[in-house]
């Protein structure tokens, strides 16, 4: 009985590792020649960041600062289900319009709703310890979140599909998933060791949402220069 094996050849090896410099070199041309796509990468990884003290601090905030029930930590969990169901509802009932000035408002409108409801959410941790008011306007705040960052995440998701060639979609929607699920652990440190110190958890929401706040304002008038720009080049063509 004989046996043979085969040896890979290290020229085989490393032909592997040029095609993976080759993509990553083609991801980062890409994103250089479609800046719209880099902006929306740039605003979802910063935004997840910031959501991760949404769902870490919720419950460190209700349990440990205002000594609240787990009911209470449960009534808010709720809400932010009852939010998201709300905007596959919502979105699944909207027509299909690509138009990139709706495409404008269906990012810009949300994304300002949900800095709104963390600074809100913020706001409520920080003036009252009523378990009535934190149940009711704080369930009202997560339930929002919920429902803008689905409606971001179809809308983004939608007009990444939409828009972008089929030999680079699959490259661009794992560099897109690999840095927001890089970031998150950040976050998660970040926060946590925010949380543990001697501030109120509520003032660490507000500030985190006008950060948030400061940051979107200052990408998003770039982001819709480059839709009237596409535009213009669609009507030109």
């Amino acid at each position: 009985m004989k046996f043979y094996y085969e040896y890979e050849e290290p020229e085989t090896t490393n032909k592997k590792l040029e095609k993976q410099l080759y993509g990553v070199q083609e991801i980062i041309h890409f994103l250089k020649e479609n800046q719209i796509v880099k902006y929306i990468i740039l605003v979802s990884v910063v935004l997840n960041f910031f959501y991760t003290s949404i769902s870490i601090g919720v419950p460190f905030v209700v349990k440990e600062q205002l000594l609240l029930d787990n009911a209470t930590v449960g009534i808010l969990e709720t809400m932010s289900a009852i939010g998201m169901l709300l905007a596959s509802i919502f979105m699944s009932l909207l027509p299909d319009k690509k138009e990139n000035k709706l495409l404008s408002n269906k990012i810009s409108f949300p994304l300002f709703l949900l800095i709104i409801a963390i600074i809100g959410l913020g706001v409520t941790f920080s003036t009252t310890q009523s378990q009535i008011f934190i149940s009711t306007l704080g369930g009202l705040f997560m339930g929002i979140i919920a429902f803008t960052l689905v409606i971001l995440n179809i809308v983004v998701m939608t007009y990444l599909q939409s828009t972008i060639e089929t030999k680079f979609l699959g490259r661009v929607m794992s560099t897109l998933f690999t840095l927001n699920t890089s970031i998150m652990p950040i976050g998660t440190l970040v926060f946590t060791y925010l949380f543990q110190q001697e501030v109120n958890g509520g003032v660490i929401f507000i500030v985190g949402g006008t950060c948030l706040l400061i940051y979107t304002m200052f990408l998003l008038p770039r982001i819709f220069n480059l839709f009237k720009k596409q535009i213009k080049q669609v009507h030109s063509d």
